[in-house]
């Protein structure tokens, strides 16, 4: 009978459990546990993200090769300069959008597509603008492509080939028109503009 003064009957269990103040405290103890949990992996975060690229780097995951396909005109200086990624950084690290709208901005470069192939490969796709002829305007010559856009940065010196538009919406009307002239080929190798 003795052990019977140690054992909680099941009422004195609900009473204990219904006090507002010991419900109250367990809470708070658990709300500010959480909240300091959430505080100091926010206070670390930058480190932890850190820590986590330099450890996918040590396992493997860095560049260490560039794969181009597409290009024909685009210098390779230009392209260069234009991923200016470093070596054996960890691949997670490489920023795609930011190369992507560097890439784009090249005069040859009509559409490009960046990926990472891992474990250490980025992958730039280009496709390219096509020369279609030179116009002729009161600043000079300059290089249109199948749309009528000026390819930018362009030596005109190496499109001599191609025939000279000039005047008003020519840009625009040029392939309709070079287009035509093709169909009769004698008659298109004696054009020059």
């Amino acid at each position: 009978m003795r052990l019977s003064k140690y054992r909680t009957t099941p009422e004195q269990k609900r009473r204990f459990h219904q006090l507002p103040t010991i419900r109250y405290l367990a809470l708070v103890i658990v709300t500010g546990g959480a909240g300091l949990a959430g505080y100091s992996g926010w206070l670390w975060q930058d480190v932890i993200h850190k820590q986590l690229l330099d450890a996918s780097a040590d396992a493997g995951l860095r560049l260490e090769r560039i794969e181009v396909n597409g290009r024909l005109n685009t210098s390779n200086d230009d392209l260069e300069k234009a991923i200016a990624t470093d070596w054996h950084s960890p691949i997670f690290a490489t920023d795609l959008s930011t190369i992507h709208d560097r890439v784009s901005k090249l005069g040859w470069v009509r559409a490009v597509r960046i990926e990472r192939k891992l474990p250490s490969t980025l992958v730039v796709t280009i496709e390219e603008r096509t020369a279609l002829a030179l116009f002729q305007d009161d600043s000079g010559h300059h290089v249109i492509d199948q749309s009528g856009a000026v390819i930018e940065g362009v030596a005109v010196e190496d499109f001599t080939h191609l025939p000279v538009i000039k005047g008003n919406n020519a840009p625009v009307q040029a392939r309709s028109m070079i287009d035509t002239l093709k169909q009769e080929s004698d008659l298109y190798t004696q054009v020059w503009s």
